[in-house]
């Protein structure tokens, strides 16, 4: 029976050294995986990072552009705006007012201008006569519409 049992002891001490190296190769496997997860870890943690600086860089330009955006809205705003363009418009009308009267003074003036030259020089609008000391020049006279020029 010794050889049973050395034989017994001999498998045992195979299937236990067998059992070692399968547990050691497992070990090494799990020691190396868990390696792996902790560069991946890493890696992540890192890129964590890099995008919690690019979305504070994001945040940072939203509010920017809404700010002009309102800005931008709040100058619309007041373009369109009731009392703004009343005011434009009654200067508008005002000034308007203004240029009609100016012009017809200035209508006035010329015409005043063209009856002194008639009086004083002997001028004619329309034509020259030839006369050595007849005073000539361009024959005008200013529209009576300022907004239709052709009309006179």
């Amino acid at each position: 029976m010794k050889s049973a049992s050395s034989s017994s002891k001999r498998d045992l001490g195979a299937q236990v050294h067998k059992t070692g190296t399968d547990a050691g190769a497992m070990m090494s496997k799990l020691e190396e995986g868990l390696k792996n997860l902790e560069r991946e870890i890493n890696a992540d943690k890192t890129g964590l990072i890099e995008m919690n600086t690019h979305l504070i860089a994001l945040r940072k330009e939203k509010a920017a552009l809404e700010e002009k955006i309102k800005n931008m809205q709040d100058y619309c705003d007041s373009l369109v705006s009731e009392a703004s363009i009343g005011g434009v418009l009654k200067q508008f009308d005002a000034m308007e007012g203004y240029l009609k009267n100016a012009y017809g003074k200035v209508r006035e003036g010329h015409a005043k201008g063209i009856d002194m030259l008639k009086k004083e020089f002997g001028y004619h609008p329309a034509y020259k006569r030839g006369h050595a000391n007849e005073f000539s020049a361009s024959y005008f006279t200013p529209s009576s519409d300022p907004n239709n020029p052709n009309k006179r």
